[in-house]
């Protein structure tokens, strides 16, 4: 067992994240434990991995930061902002809920083993979560990252009810201001990320049976619905970054393929990878 007191000390955001990674090539051989302030080093940890410690009345009280409210509160206690979380300064995307991030992760995960991609194009990318407002901090944030001349992405729910519904007014509202900042945006077909979840990895993950992943279902009612019915219990929740996550790391390719009827997933994934292609030795 090895105690490791605050690494980033004198040392660069990069490094402190290439520290992390050396740590995980021996994490077979030895236990470590490590404190830290650093917001580079916590972002580049699996959420289960991360203990916050805080004091109270003179007393050390340890929260696992394994739920979104004590991942939140994690965030808070470090004072990061959007940019603290940048963690590639090759390609950033914004997302609009913490769930997509988990979800995409692991889609691009199986394309890249499957040979669909060149890469884990995830592990050089930032995922920024952005929430659903069209608000100036958004604008802001695109805003910044083009003055920084890093490429900027964003992926917007549609919103949609139907296949011939509007998609929302908030969304067109993003799109347009991120477009006018150069930032590419990509609105889901779909209403949102999880209509594109496979009801077969959905039984798999979550043992919940008969669900119909329509295109344009609220799906975390849905999804909620089933795990109700499936354990007994009328206030069980549907956990977004949880359950979908663990979803998505479920499906195959063939699955993921199957949900993905118009290839937009996978085009999406191939420009992403396109841009950071462009990139290299920036």
């Amino acid at each position: 067992v090895l105690f490791i007191e605050e690494p980033e000390s004198f040392l660069h955001p990069g490094l402190q994240r290439k520290f992390i990674a050396l740590v995980r090539a021996q994490l077979r051989e030895r236990q470590y434990f490590i404190t830290t302030h650093s917001p580079a080093i916590a972002g580049a940890m699996e959420s289960e991995e991360l203990f916050l410690v805080s004091q109270d009345n003179l007393r050390s009280n340890t929260l696992p930061c394994t739920t979104q409210k004590s991942r939140n509160q994690l965030v808070t206690e470090l004072g990061i902002s959007p940019f603290d979380l940048v963690t590639s300064d090759k390609v950033v995307l914004l997302v609009e809920g913490e769930s997509d991030v988990e979800i995409l992760k692991q889609w691009a995960r199986r394309l890249n083993e499957a040979g669909q991609l060149k890469k884990d194009i995830f592990e050089e990318i930032s995922m920024i979560e952005i929430g659903k407002r069209a608000d100036m901090q958004f604008l802001r944030t695109v805003n910044s990252f083009k003055r920084m001349g890093i490429p900027c992405f964003v992926l917007l729910d549609s919103d949609k009810c139907s296949h011939d519904a509007l998609i929302s007014p908030v969304a067109l509202k993003k799109q347009k201001g991120a477009e006018e900042e150069n930032a590419e945006t990509h609105i889901w077909k779909k209403r949102e990320i999880e209509n594109y979840l496979h009801p077969d990895a959905i039984k798999r993950a979550l043992g919940v049976e008969g669900v119909q992943a329509a295109d344009f279902d609220d799906m975390e009612k849905v999804l909620q619905k089933g795990i109700r019915e499936k354990t007994g219990n009328p206030t069980a929740k549907y956990l977004k970054v949880e359950h979908g996550g663990r979803i998505a790391g479920e499906m195959s390719v063939t699955e993921i393929m199957k949900r993905d009827g118009k290839g937009e997933i996978l085009k999406f994934f191939k420009r992403l990878e396109e841009v950071l292609a462009s990139r290299e030795g920036n």
